[in-house]
């Protein structure tokens, strides 16, 4: 999800989408799935004293998406 290609952009092109995590507090959320960047901004101006970290996806995801390939 790194390559924020649109959802439209990687279907047109057979594109399969793993999703980076993004944790923001307590919070565990899929790049482009439960979070948006405009989402992911209006968190950060409401909760100032969140310092939100990212992390790759797990490899099971990888993995199923290789399956489904």
């Amino acid at each position: 999800s790194t390559a924020d290609l649109t959802q439209e952009a990687a279907s047109a092109h057979g594109i399969v989408i793993v999703p980076l995590r993004v944790y923001f507090g307590e919070k565990v959320l899929r790049d482009g799935v439960d979070v948006t960047p405009g989402s992911f901004y209006r968190m950060l101006e409401r909760e100032k004293s969140v310092h939100p970290r990212t992390s790759p996806p797990p490899p099971e995801e990888f993995l199923d998406a290789y399956k489904g390939l």
